[in-house]
């Protein structure tokens, strides 16, 4: 019986990493949805998970580093720009090298991620809400229901952590009337 040739573990790895160095020696600019943003609160590293998606449904898919001092550059820019911290779900474009490690596999490394670029996706997918809402003829709906003088009830639709629910409840406790609002949140997951 002949002798089976086997590389050794650490050999395929390199020869992977010196050919994924060799066809991406720069950097260049992606797309994506950051889908789950993790973060050690130890090296202050985050390590962003990223995904595309098609008709809801993720299509590709790949983790990233965001090493801390970038990390904190970026989160700072996205508070100056959008007022609100880099967070899951929303599409960005990033500056990215890929980076293979024999160790720990294939990612990207973010660079940098431009805040205006998420900003004019929100600002889109708001534009494509109110389209929505208008085509289903109801946009103004809450403007034909008769307001009694005082209101009882108000229904927030909105997502749980969200910036625009969190300033919402802020409204209601600290009301220059000190009126005192009883509120009851319910959760549900998001479709998607």
């Amino acid at each position: 019986m002949s002798a089976i040739k086997a590389f050794s573990l650490k050999q395929v790895t390199g020869i992977i990493q010196s050919k994924i160095e060799l066809q991406f020696p720069s950097s260049f600019w992606v797309r994506a949805e950051i889908n789950r943003l993790s973060h050690n609160p130890h090296s202050q590293h985050a390590y962003p998970e990223l995904v595309e998606k098609e008709n809801g449904k993720i299509v590709a898919q790949i983790g990233a580093t965001l090493f801390s001092r970038t990390f904190q550059s970026i989160n700072s820019n996205f508070l100056k720009v959008l007022n609100e911290p880099l967070k899951d779900g929303i599409n960005a474009l990033l500056h990215v090298k890929i980076q293979y490690s024999p160790l720990y596999g294939l990612s990207l490394n973010i660079l940098d991620i431009d805040p205006t670029f998420t900003l004019g996706e929100l600002e889109r997918e708001r534009l494509e809400t109110i389209q929505r809402l208008k085509t289903e003829g109801i946009f103004d709906a809450n403007k034909k229901v008769h307001q009694p003088l005082l209101i009882q009830r108000i229904a927030v639709i909105s997502g749980e952590g969200t910036q625009g629910f969190s300033d919402f409840m802020s409204v209601l406790d600290t009301n220059e009337y000190q009126y005192s609002f009883f509120t009851t949140c319910i959760f549900r997951g998001h479709a998607g």
